[in-house]
């Protein structure tokens, strides 16, 4: 089933390492670009286990993924922001100590991106077997939820935004 959206004014794609977002959804975002869409990319961590070579500077691969990450979102054709959430790569966690916070980060970076469209991982999807992955999904929506009620996180001091639309990949 083929299912086409009206290009969107403004997309958040919200990855769990570099790369993540070009592989899932990079043919997506570089057609709504290409069509005016400003594109923002939102990475949660910083990549620093994207090598399995163990003498690898971990500095140094962490500078490395973010400037991959930015021409990444070049050649997409992203004219938004890249940011970056610098969690350790592996430990993205939702648990009850750093759950609410980071999803306090990710829901004000929406209401001040105020993307019409929010993309990220599917939580629920079978098989998903990078906790990363599962996480970043459930931060994702979790912030959605977060960004569109006034109530939530009143100390952004930032309108709140409802995005029209949430794709999961």
């Amino acid at each position: 089933m083929r299912v086409d959206l009206d290009v969107p004014k403004s997309a958040l794609a919200i990855g769990a390492h570099p790369d993540d977002i070009e592989f899932e959804c990079g043919a997506t975002l570089a057609k709504w670009a290409e069509a005016g869409t400003i594109v923002h990319l939102l990475v949660c961590t910083d990549g620093r286990k994207g090598t399995w070579d163990v003498d690898a500077d971990t500095d140094a691969l962490i500078a490395r993924r973010q400037v991959e990450q930015r021409e990444a979102a070049r050649r997409l054709g992203a004219t938004g922001e890249v940011r970056f959430l610098d969690q350790v790569d592996g430990e993205l966690d939702m648990g009850p100590d750093s759950g609410l916070e980071l999803r306090g980060e990710v829901a004000r970076i929406i209401r001040e991106l105020t993307p019409t469209v929010v993309l990220t991982h599917d939580p629920w999807r079978r098989w998903r077997m990078h906790p990363d992955h599962r996480n970043a999904g459930w931060v994702g929506v979790d912030a959605v939820v977060a960004a569109r009620d006034p109530h939530y996180f009143r100390e952004h001091d930032i309108p709140h935004h409802r995005p029209e639309s949430l794709l999961l990949f």
